[in-house]
């Protein structure tokens, strides 16, 4: 896997020469995300940043972080007075870490690209009223496409639509939930972003 990526690269250095300078070196990028489930009702959004390099006008690999908020109305059980079910809100907060693999077709004045980001949470916490829980530790996954409008010389307007989905990793004793968002989430996915 690594062999491949290393030849790409090379054969890509000597095409990337006969395009804009803003396709090779260092890239950064700032998005900003909104998703929603409406398989399990739950709503949310992320701030992402991610860096790394273009070796070619095609392929950008790169890692970064972002900050996950979502909203889940569930229902839950009170165990300190009567036991009967309530409905309230949760706000979910995640960071997972990442690797991205993006691979862009570049015209004049932008073009679309493919992106696939996957990681881990590095952090997780859920919270209900006043009440804080353990979250669920994920694997991270988002695959979106879009179209890139180049701005200035060496930056650009990004516009994602794709999906996202997270798989939550079970620790230690699996019979008992510590959280209460502990499902598989396939997310309807769009958004917006800046690179430079």
């Amino acid at each position: 896997m690594i062999t491949c990526i290393v030849s790409l690269m090379t054969a890509c250095s000597a095409l990337g020469q006969v395009y804009q300078s803003s396709y090779k070196g260092y890239r950064g990028f700032v998005d900003i995300f909104g998703h929603v489930d409406l398989a399990n009702f739950v709503f949310g959004g992320e701030i992402a940043t991610i860096h790394g390099y273009q070796g070619c006008p095609y392929l950008f690999l790169g890692g970064g972080l972002g900050h996950v908020i979502e909203y889940y109305d569930f229902e839950y059980e009170e165990r300190l007075s009567t036991g009967q079910k309530q409905w309230s809100n949760l706000l979910y907060f995640r960071i997972p870490l990442y690797m991205d693999v993006r691979i862009d077709v570049p015209f004049q004045h932008g073009g679309p690209f493919f992106d696939l980001r996957m990681g881990l949470d590095i952090y997780s916490n859920e919270h209900i009223g006043f009440h804080n829980f353990y979250g669920d530790l994920n694997v991270y996954t988002c695959l979106t496409t879009g179209y890139r409008i180049q701005s200035a010389r060496n930056g650009g307007v990004n516009f994602y639509l794709g999906t996202r989905f997270f798989e939550p990793i079970a620790i230690g004793n699996t019979t008992v939930k510590q959280s209460h968002l502990d499902k598989w989430h396939v997310s309807f996915r769009f958004g917006i972003g800046f690179d430079f």
